[in-house]
């Protein structure tokens, strides 16, 4: 058994995706996403379709690793206070509808005096599905 590409039919140009063949008939789809800060409303929407497409696909088991420039997101509380209109309230909500379960706990990214965000992030269809993550430090902190 080997893996294989997996061509959505939504046409989100920066990803990639590969099923994974397991045991007892079991199959792992993998997803490598990257959402430009400088999204549009198109893309944006291409986005969520991708997921949920990806999410409808029968697999026994999802994970979608990415960078997705949400920083307006607390994951901790699976909340954003953007308008509700704004890009990431979309997103969340899709995330939220796909039951999806994110892994990533602690912010990947320092940018000066701002905050910490977790902009990259790892979504899986099993709250279990990871067992540890390791961090390094964050792209833009500088540790003396």
């Amino acid at each position: 058994m080997r893996s294989s590409e997996v061509t959505p039919s939504t046409s989100f140009e920066t990803s990639v995706w590969c099923s994974l063949p397991l045991h007892n008939k079991d199959k792992l789809l993998v997803g490598v996403v990257y959402r430009s800060p400088n999204a549009n409303n198109d893309q944006n929407t291409l986005l969520n379709s991708l997921i949920t497409e990806m999410v409808t696909i029968n697999h026994s088991h999802l994970m979608i690793i990415g960078d997705f420039n949400y920083p307006d997101i607390n994951w901790y509380m699976q909340i954003s206070e953007a308008p509700e209109d704004s890009p990431s309230q979309s997103f969340l909500s899709v995330y939220k509808d796909c039951f999806l379960h994110q892994q990533v706990l602690y912010p990947t990214h320092y940018t000066g005096q701002q905050q910490a965000n977790i902009l990259d992030l790892i979504m899986t269809n099993e709250p279990d599905m990871i067992d540890k993550l390791h961090y390094m430090d964050p792209i833009g902190k500088v540790t003396i």
